[in-house]
C-alpha cells in the first residue's frame, strides 16, 4: 500500500492525478480494514472521474463504493451507487461490467429481502459472464446464486452451484474464491449434519483466507467454526474462536458479518 501511495503523491505533484490508481489504493484499504480511509479514497476518485468525463473509470468506482456501503450497512447508499454505475456502463456499453454490477446489485436485493429479484438479477449477470467468457466473475456469481439456493432451501441445487464454482476457481487460479466456495460448502455440509465434512471444508477455507488477507471472510469462518464447537459442547474452544472471529470483523468494521457472530456467541451464555 506504500507503494501506491508514494506513486499517488508523485503523480499528484506532477498534476497527473489518476482515478483508477486512487481507486486501487481504495481496493487496498478495504481489504487491509481501514474502511474510512478507503471510503473516502473512493470518494476522491469518483470526484476526479466525473470532473474528466470518465464514465469508465466512474462506474467501476461507483461499484466500489457501493460494496463499502453495503459491508458497513448502509444499503440505501449502496443501492444509490450501485444504479449509478449499472446506469454508466449501459450508456457506454460495458457488458463485462455491467454483468457485476448487477450481480452485486442482486446480492443487495437479496440482503434486503427482495429474494427473487434478486436471484432473476444474478441471473442475468452469470448469462453475461458465460458470454463475455469471463470465467472467474462466472464463479463468483454461481457462489452468490448458491447462497440464495442455500437460504431458499434448495441444497442440492446449491451443492451443484458451489462445486461448479469451485472448480472454476481453481481453473483460473481464484484463491479468494475458492476459499469462499469452500466456507460456503462447510455451511451446506454443517446445515446437513455432516459435522466432520464442515469442520474440513471450514479449515480449508480459512487456511486460503489467511493466505490470501481476506480478513472479513475470516471472521465469518472463525465465527462458523465457534458455531460447530459450541454444539459439540467445547465450550471453551468455541469462546476462542468467537474472540479471534470478533477481532477479525472489528478491525475492519464488517459490521453485518460481526453482529451475526455476537449472536452466534450469545448463545454461549444460554
Amino acid at each position: 500500500m506504500r507503494t501506491i501511495e508514494r506513486a499517488l503523491a508523485l503523480r499528484s505533484a506532477r498534476g497527473e492525478d489518476d482515478a483508477i490508481a486512487l481507486a486501487e489504493l481504495g481496493i487496498v484499504q478495504r481489504q487491509t480494514g481501514a474502511m474510512a480511509a478507503a471510503r473516502a479514497t473512493y470518494e476522491r476518485a469518483l470526484a476526479l472521474a466525473r470532473e474528466r468525463g470518465d464514465a469508465d473509470s466512474e462506474s467501476k468506482i461507483q461499484n466500489s463504493l457501493a460494496i463499502v456501503h453495503a459491508e458497513q450497512g448502509r444499503f440505501d447508499e449502496a443501492r444509490a451507487h450501485f444504479e449509478a454505475a449499472h446506469a454508466l456502463c449501459v450508456e457506454i456499453g460495458d457488458r463485462r461490467q455491467a454483468g457485476l454490477i448487477l450481480g452485486n446489485l442482486g446480492m443487495l436485493n437479496v440482503e434486503q429481502g427482495r429474494v427473487e429479484i434478486g436471484r432473476a438479477q444474478c441471473e442475468a449477470a452469470l448469462a453475461i459472464h458465460r458470454d463475455t467468457g469471463e470465467r472467474a466473475e462466472e464463479a463468483v456469481t454461481l457462489l452468490n446464486l448458491a447462497a440464495i439456493d442455500q437460504a431458499s432451501g434448495r441444497f442440492d441445487d446449491a451443492r451443484d452451484k458451489l462445486v461448479a464454482g469451485l472448480a472454476i476457481a481453481r481453473e483460473v487460479g481464484n484463491r479468494r474464491t475458492e476459499g469462499g466456495a469452500l466456507e460456503s460448502l462447510g455451511a451446506l455440509e454443517h446445515r446437513s449434519g455432516h459435522v466432520d465434512l464442515a469442520l474440513a471444508r471450514y479449515e480449508e477455507a480459512l487456511a486460503l483466507h489467511r493466505a490470501v488477507g481476506n480478513r472479513r471472510a475470516q471472521g465469518t469462518v472463525l465465527g462458523e467454526l465457534g458455531e460447530l464447537r459450541l454444539q459439540a459442547g467445547q465450550f471453551d474452544e468455541a469462546r476462542e474462536l468467537f474472540a479471534a472471529g470478533e477481532a477479525e470483523l472489528r478491525a475492519i468494521d464488517a459490521r453485518l458479518d460481526l453482529a451475526c457472530l455476537l449472536c452466534l456467541r450469545a448463545r454461549l451464555e444460554l
